[in-house]
């Protein structure tokens, strides 16, 4: 019985029957890898993607992914995600959205500082279109508790120091590079206001309390 629905599930994988793409992924991930990447928007997901071999991006919290694989299946696998300091990850969602002119973004020209305005201290929904990418990191890794659910979180400004680990756990050997151009120019937050600043630190204070992210910098 078993075996018959592996194989059922195996053939459904190769031809694509009944499944979407994101849950033809999600079949094979729960039955055939060794591991779990939770991709927080803006957390430099893209280059890890690449290196792993994930063939595009599923935007889902650790919860919602445990729930469709099932919890036995995700004690099993290395869980892990990468987060950010709050700051350059708001920037660089604001510079992600001008590049892609997401809710008109590109069109209006809205600075940094206005867009932060809009976004964190009105919550103007014409640009704050979907909560969870505007979120703390914390959101995406935790349970209703507020417990963190993933194995390893690593801070994307020591993903060098710590690709190893990832390596060590997937048992995939290469080497992980840099492919968002969002993020390829200077620290756009430098150019952030103390107001945007604390707007920024008010929304995502769990992130900097539990990451011990510095909110002065």
């Amino acid at each position: 019985m078993r075996q018959n629905l592996f194989l059922t599930t195996a053939k459904k994988i190769r031809d694509g029957l009944g499944v979407g793409r994101d849950d033809r992924y999600i079949l094979y991930q729960k039955y055939f890898q060794n591991f779990v990447f939770i991709h927080i928007n803006k957390c430099g997901g893209t280059s890890i993607q690449r290196a792993l071999g994930i063939p595009f991006t599923i935007h889902d919290t650790a919860k919602e992914r445990r729930a469709r694989i099932g919890e036995n299946r995700w004690k099993e696998k290395f869980t892990f995600c990468t987060i950010r300091h709050p700051y350059d990850k708001v920037a660089s969602h604001y510079s992600y959205r001008v590049k892609t002119n997401q809710t008109g973004l590109g069109d209006r020209h809205l600075t940094l500082n206005q867009w932060v305005e809009r976004c964190y201290i009105e919550k103007d929904t014409a640009y704050l279109d979907n909560p969870l990418m505007f979120g703390p990191c914390m959101n995406w890794i935790s349970d209703d508790s507020g417990s963190i659910i993933v194995q390893e979180v690593i801070k994307l400004e020591e993903l060098s120091e710590k690709w190893h680990i990832v390596q060590k756990n997937t048992g995939i050997t290469a080497e992980v590079g840099r492919h968002n151009e969002s993020d390829k120019s200077l620290r756009r937050s430098e150019k952030l206001s103390d107001r945007s600043k604390k707007a920024i630190f008010e929304h995502f204070r769990i992130d900097f309390e539990k990451f011990g992210y510095d909110p002065d910098c």
